[in-house]
């Protein structure tokens, strides 16, 4: 499709989902007024809109009415507001969207239309490009007229460079950009009293083949990062997304709230919502972690009202301390790796310490709590954390909801998943227990004759091994029938009977087995010579 129409108005797209977008949506309009008023153009703000099939006559109230968008964009900046409403009972789908603004761009064509840098915004741009072969200006973080053309400020080079972009010449007059709201200013109240354009969709045949299914909030847009009591801002000096993904854990471990400075959020790492500073939020925290934050003017503006401040940065010259409280020089990725680290411990520690010490109704307050506060620090599902443990879960919904009391085993198979030592929940008293109770039954074994130690300085020590000799045609009795902890066995020499439970296993010189030593298990010898085999166990 192409445009052949005379173009003069530069127009803005509103969404309408809720009320962060829509206000997103008028720092575009100012920004599309702005341009206008360079270019001796107008502005316009495009919305659409679903009404009720129930009662067709009355707007769709959630989230945002569309009378009251309407007004609020004729006071920002809309010379011309194009209304565009449909009968439906589901929102409005992008595809849908898609349709109605080819339409309403082929009655109205503008000479450019503007897009709040979402999901949704990249979506409708890339549908209208490839309908009128449009030309689409992407993260512009500026966007002016100079010459009588379209010259945007785009970040090039994973952020660290600014790039001027153009429009080249192309069969379509329309041009498209996606804006990087959090830089944009609020837009400047203005007056305007021309009526709403309404767009005749009467002969437009709306897609179907797409079906609404179900919706749920996205709970970032709803946290209150200025109201926090713990806020955890992280900024460039993480490096990546894998590392700005650290200081996300560690907001989720202290049950505080992600902010962050502009290169996360142009990054992508982050959403705009979470932007600290001048452009941004201002938080009043009273503890706020500043990790790889360089202290630029326009950050600290937003930190001012904090009332401590731990900073953490390589730079030991670096603005942020002049803020800090507390100052870490440190490379920001691996000293967060080692906080977490230690906070999980501390956690997992009060977990057993509350299973351990507790009554079943102080337990009922805490335990799953904790244990659901370690699975989120990760974000991870009910089912990633079942897969990884070995249980269903079920399991682990009945041991978050208290219904239930985790076993040590469980405990333990935790520590496995989150990276930890397998004691990291244990106290040093604890831990020097456990240490005398595997010597004693290191001294056990090796006092007994059927074991000979292969590891003479492992008493005490939680992987000791032990060469194992079975009389033709006997079965062994061994000194710890089950235990805490895994065994692997490998055979040396003659046949292994390996009952395991209720299931029997035939081992042949060679072969070996692993298994949880808390299942039940019998040795036997099924040669007609001894059978020689070596037991590793490991025991917490």
């Amino acid at each position: 499709m192409q445009i052949e129409k005379h173009h003069r108005e530069i127009w803005a797209y509103i969404d309408l989902r809720n009320d962060y977008l829509f206000k997103s949506s008028l720092k575009v309009l100012g920004q599309a007024h702005a341009l206008a008023q360079s270019a001796q153009k107008k502005a316009g703000a495009i919305i659409i809109g679903a009404r009720d099939p129930s009662d067709p006559g009355q707007p769709r109230t959630e989230p945002i009415p569309i009378e009251m968008a309407a007004e609020q964009c004729r006071e920002c900046g809309a010379d011309t507001v194009y209304l565009a409403e449909y009968v439906a009972a589901e929102p409005v789908l992008p595809h849908v969207c898609g349709q109605i603004l080819i339409h309403a761009i082929e009655q109205h064509p503008p000479m450019l239309l503007l897009f709040a840098l979402t999901d949704l915004g990249r979506e409708l741009a890339g549908r209208l490009s490839g309908a009128f072969d449009a030309g689409v200006i992407a993260k512009c973080l500026d966007i002016r007229i100079v010459d009588h053309k379209i010259v945007a400020t785009c970040p090039s080079g994973e952020g660290k460079y600014l790039a001027e972009i153009e429009f080249v010449e192309s069969g379509s007059a329309l041009k498209l950009a996606t804006v990087v709201t959090a830089t944009l200013p609020e837009p400047r109240r203005t007056s305007s009293t021309s009526a709403p354009v309404q767009i005749d969709l009467k002969a437009l045949q709306l897609e179907d083949r797409i079906k609404f299914v179900s919706h749920e909030r996205d709970r970032a847009l709803h946290q209150q990062l200025e109201n926090a009591e713990i806020v955890v801002a992280g900024g460039a000096g993480l490096g990546d997304a894998q590392g700005f993904a650290l200081a996300r854990e560690l907001a989720a471990m202290l049950g505080g709230e992600l902010g962050a400075t502009r290169p996360p959020v142009l990054q992508h790492w982050t959403e705009e919502e979470r932007l600290i500073g001048q452009t941004g939020k201002s938080v009043q925290p009273n503890l706020l972690f500043s990790i790889g934050t360089s202290g630029a003017t326009q950050y600290t503006s937003g930190i001012s009202q904090a009332k401590t401040v731990i900073a953490i940065n390589r730079d030991p010259h670096a603005p942020i301390f002049n803020y800090a409280d507390v100052g870490i020089v440190a490379d920001a990725k691996q000293f967060l790796t080692t906080l977490l680290a230690k906070l999980k411990q501390t956690l997992m520690r009060d977990v057993a310490d509350t299973i351990r010490h507790s009554d079943t109704n102080d337990r009922q307050r805490g335990v799953g709590a904790k244990i659901k506060q370690l699975r989120q620090t990760k974000q991870w599902t009910l089912e990633t954390l079942a897969q990884a443990t070995g249980k269903s879960p079920e399991f682990i919904q009945q041991v978050e909801a208290d219904a239930m009391t985790p076993s040590v085993a469980f405990l333990l198979s935790l520590a496995r998943v989150f990276d930890l030592a397998p004691d990291a929940f244990l106290h040093q008293q604890q831990k020097e227990q456990l240490s005398d109770e595997r010597t004693k039954a290191y001294l056990t074994r090796t006092q007994n004759y059927s074991y000979q130690t292969l590891t003479p300085e492992a008493k005490g020590e939680h992987l000791q091994a032990f060469m194992v000799e079975i009389e033709p045609k006997q079965a062994h009795k061994p000194v710890a029938y089950k235990h805490e902890g895994e065994e692997f066995i490998l055979v040396e020499e003659g046949d292994l009977e390996l009952t395991l439970g209720e299931k029997t296993h035939l081992l042949k010189p060679g072969e070996s087995i692993h298994f949880n030593a808390e299942t039940p298990h019998k040795l036997k010898s099924r040669s007609n010579t001894k059978t020689r085999c070596v037991v590793v166990l490991y025991t917490p």
